[in-house]
């Protein structure tokens, strides 16, 4: 880590963007899973 505080304030929109997506991501291959197995 080179800075706390860059890291933080870069860290917090780059979370926003990525925790969103990755639970999306989830769902969409969930739901693929289940409607492929049924």
């Amino acid at each position: 880590m080179i800075g706390p505080s860059l890291s933080w304030d870069a860290g917090i929109p780059v979370l926003g963007l990525l925790i969103p997506g990755i639970f999306s991501l989830l769902a969409i291959i969930w739901a693929g899973g289940t409607a492929s197995s049924e």
